[in-house]
């Protein structure tokens, strides 16, 4: 992850021009979400915004990845602010660089994969899957404009979209969902034999593209729905047992409710409202 430094006496006021959270009652050791926005109202980055020194000091985490692009974006609109920024990559205390999660890179995937499963299956998307650069935020789901955007602190670069788009019921034309399936005929030796469908396959409807996945885990194979990532989740077809992922998805807004859905390899798959 990237953290971006902001201090000075100016720090307070140029973010609250900046972001779309209402970092004006921010206490000291204490971090919302927020996002960044174009101009044109389109997410540059979603980040959490923490308060280090009352007015003067702020923290921006971000995703691994972004902090330049985020860094680049602020600095535009930085000319006549009284603050600096820097940029810095989070590393553990023997120098390896940590993952969005706080794991060493390439260490702990059982730990991410359980925290995998339950962001996907919590519907919550994240910089690098479901959010990405150029992505109208109403997309991501009204549970994401609630929790990252104030509609009631002053201006902010980007406002009159999401506020336009928030007036009109949060229409857009792609909307995100949760996706479900069985791991069978060719997906059962897709995406390198993991039997996941692969990030970006499409989504079709009588042979039209009319969505793209953005994410997908195996379900674990106690099949609880709510208990622990199992190991042995791979193993379950060797034993009889019926594999199943769930996903994260970009879908036309027409196709939600239609019931036909199928993968490019062409099996069957179930589209769910976020939770």
């Amino acid at each position: 992850m990237n953290f971006i430094n902001i201090t000075g006496a100016g720090a307070k006021d140029f973010l609250q021009g900046q972001l779309s959270a209402d970092i004006k009652d921010l206490s000291v050791g204490k971090e919302i979400p927020s996002l960044l926005l174009t101009p044109e109202g389109k997410l540059v980055a979603a980040l959490k915004v923490r308060c280090e020194k009352e007015d003067a000091q702020y923290i921006l985490v971000v995703a691994s990845s972004f902090g330049e692009l985020v860094l680049e974006r602020l600095k535009r609109f930085s000319i006549g602010a009284n603050c600096e920024m820097e940029l810095k990559n989070v590393t553990d205390n023997v120098g390896h660089s940590l993952d969005d999660e706080g794991f060493e890179r390439g260490r702990n995937s059982l730990k991410y994969d359980i925290l995998e499963y339950e962001r996907i299956k919590s519907g919550v998307p994240k910089m690098g899957a479901e959010l990405y650069e150029g992505l109208l935020p109403a997309e991501a789901g009204q549970n994401f404009i609630n929790t990252h955007v104030s509609f009631d602190k002053g201006c902010y670069v980007g406002q009159e979209l999401v506020a336009r788009i928030d007036s009109r019921g949060g229409n857009t034309p792609r909307k995100l969902v949760r996706i479900r399936g069985r791991v069978e005929g060719k997906l059962s030796k897709a995406n390198g034999g993991n039997g996941l469908p692969p990030k970006n396959d499409n989504l079709l409807l009588s042979g039209e593209v009319v969505g793209t996945i953005t994410s997908a885990i195996q379900v674990p194979s106690n099949n609880s729905d709510s208990g622990e990532y199992s190991e042995h989740e791979k193993e379950g077809e060797e034993h009889g047992k019926e594999l199943k992922y769930i996903g994260l998805a970009y879908l036309k807004r027409a196709s939600i409710n239609e019931k036909n859905l199928t993968l490019s390899s062409g099996e069957a798959v179930e589209v769910l409202e976020l939770a």
